[in-house]
């Protein structure tokens, strides 16, 4: 008779453990969306891509989408980011010739390919020159550490800016041609430690 609830007790043991069954594994980090001033470096952090925004562009985008893929798909987002926040009613501002004022996004770095996760985006006082051939702003080692090697898609921003990306920081190693937007950078994937603008 021991052996039989010996038995049963050994039953109700593995059952129950199958019934709990394996931890649950940890959620994910909520996204973060960081601001960094590319001639202060002061970094602030936000709950929400629309108030990233707000912040980054001194208060002119106020009604960014929260999502902050969506915003990157988004032509009319594209088309206020690329106006340094002013409604332009659909003309860029190359078009319109882009008048220079502070707080312009210059570009946004998202943590995944295809725009998604968390986002690093950066502003300036003042725009880019309308050739590719110089060097308007730059970050010489990508900061926090957290985003050094962890870019995986970006969207320039205003002021006639275009984005290039470094492998190693001072611009060295491989890199991408500099570009308005990229949602997947090949070999750069998780490997960017520097930025330029033009």
């Amino acid at each position: 008779m021991r052996r039989r609830w010996m038995a049963a007790g050994a039953a109700l043991v593995v059952l129950g453990t199958l019934a709990v069954g394996p931890p649950a594994s940890a959620a994910p980090p909520p996204e973060q969306h960081c601001v960094v001033d590319v001639a202060t470096e002061e970094m602030n952090c936000y709950d929400s891509f629309r108030k990233a925004m707000a912040a980054a562009s001194g208060g002119r985008i106020t009604d960014a989408p929260d999502d902050a893929r969506a915003a990157a798909v988004d032509p009319a987002f594209r088309r206020l980011l690329s106006g340094g926040g002013r409604k332009l009613d659909g003309v860029g501002a190359a078009q319109q010739g882009f008048v220079a004022q502070a707080d312009i996004v210059i570009g946004t770095m998202y943590e995944d390919d295809n725009y998604a996760g968390s986002t690093l985006t950066y502003r300036a006082p003042s725009g880019c020159t309308v050739p590719t051939t110089d060097v308007d702003w730059v970050v010489e080692l990508i900061t926090p550490d957290s985003w050094n090697d962890e870019i995986g898609s970006f969207l320039a921003g205003g002021g006639g800016c275009w984005v290039s990306l470094f492998e190693h920081r001072s611009w060295l190693g491989a890199s991408t041609p500099f570009a308005s937007m990229d949602d997947e950078l090949g070999v750069l994937d998780d490997a960017a430690s520097s930025i330029r603008w033009s």
